[in-house]
């Protein structure tokens, strides 16, 4: 802890009876409510701490995430930037250099097959509903109408309706 202040200004600053804390130091242990006191007083972290005491694991904390977010947040644009360059470069995805800074504008070269890739997504797409008489042509899946233009049929009550043969 900070400072190392006694156990009577811990208990004091943590809102903790000065009884109940020296009670829990002398059997060894430190309940889980009153380490968390503790570290919110002193600004320190709550999941190390529980963690240090045997209450928790790293796993029940996440706390890989957790790090990269707090890194994340506190990395400037420069450090997000260097990252950033660093995996496009590393990645399969881009052909090329690809550089980011505050300095310069970013240029993403296209891949040299790009017009193929194009060629080849138009070619798969269905042209069936291209074109001046797309409503002429029938839907896939779907009947050409909701309801036919056949006479009616009697239903009960009408005069002709009956039951059977």
């Amino acid at each position: 802890m900070p400072g190392a202040p006694s156990i009577t200004a811990v208990a004091s600053e943590a809102g903790i009876q000065k009884t109940t804390l020296f009670r829990q130091i002398e059997r060894g242990a430190i309940s889980a409510e009153n380490v968390i006191l503790i570290c919110q007083a002193y600004d320190i972290d709550v999941a190390a701490a529980l963690i240090a005491h045997g209450y928790c694991t790293e796993d029940n904390f996440k706390v890989e995430a957790l790090a990269v977010r707090e890194a994340l947040e506190r990395a400037d644009w420069s450090e997000i930037f260097d990252e950033i360059t660093k995996r496009v470069n590393a990645s399969p995805m881009f052909e090329g250099d690809f550089e980011l800074s505050l300095d310069s504008p970013v240029h993403i070269p296209e891949p040299a097959d790009l017009e193929e890739k194009r060629a080849r997504r138009e070619a798969d797409v269905d042209k069936r509903f291209k074109g001046a008489n797309w409503r002429d042509q029938p839907k896939p899946g779907r009947d050409g109408y909701a309801a036919d233009s056949s006479a009616r049929e009697p239903q009960m009550g009408d005069d002709g309706y009956h039951d059977g043969p």
